[in-house]
């Protein structure tokens, strides 16, 4: 019986198998194309995982893909700019970058799975850290503030400056309570670090577009 069963099984993976490659597995089709570069279903889960961790609520997928699109095709243009600029990361701030992330990650291991997580998180920091040369490079390098100017702007605005005590509140508004609960424990084990992108999705304040 037990025999049966795992020839069973391995039929039905050497099947899967064979559809796959006859078919190709979905996930790794093109589905988004920025500039001349593909990517792939799985490339925009990657990313997805990353900006809300284990966050996920089927109710909301679509809104959140949606939202959260937009910004991986912002981040692949700017990535391809700096590549095609032939910019890479300092060493030193990418390995002091990767050293805080891996101090923060209390879950970690040394697996198979744990070293792969390990070079994608390289992969991941040294895309951003090359984004941020090049918006510092090219992007703003000619963009400067003079005190003059400082102090035109403040003399202009200096209403919005001197208040009486007020407290600045930030929120993310739903009308779901599991939704609720979902958000409140996903900022608790992210520290609230995820609250802005969190707002952007899924409150329907009129602060959503701000981060809350």
């Amino acid at each position: 019986m037990l025999v049966g069963a795992t020839v069973l099984l391995t039929g039905c993976t050497l099947k899967e198998q064979a559809r796959k490659f006859l078919q190709g597995d979905e996930r790794l089709k093109p589905v988004v194309q920025v500039g001349e570069t593909e990517y792939t279903q799985a490339d925009l889960d990657r990313f997805f995982d990353s900006r809300l961790s284990d966050f996920r609520d089927p109710a909301h997928a679509d809104r959140v893909k949606s939202r959260l699109l937009e910004t991986f095709v912002e981040e692949r243009l700017l990535l391809h700019e700096a590549e095609r600029r032939h910019i890479e990361p300092n060493p030193e701030a990418l390995r002091s970058t990767i050293e805080k992330i891996e101090a923060s990650d209390v879950e970690r291991a040394t697996s198979g799975a744990a070293r792969a997580r390990d070079a994608q998180l390289e992969r991941s920091v040294a895309d951003s850290l090359k984004m941020q040369q090049y918006l510092h490079d090219y992007v703003l390098k000619n963009v400067s503030v003079s005190p003059g100017e400082c102090e035109e702007y403040y003399g202009r605005h200096m209403g919005e400056y001197i208040r009486n005590d007020v407290a600045h509140v930030r929120e993310i508004l739903v009308d779901d309570q599991s939704l609720a609960e979902r958000i409140l424990a996903s900022l608790a084990a992210n520290q609230n670090k995820n609250f802005a992108e969190l707002a952007r999705i899924y409150s329907k304040a009129p602060t959503a577009p701000h981060g809350g």
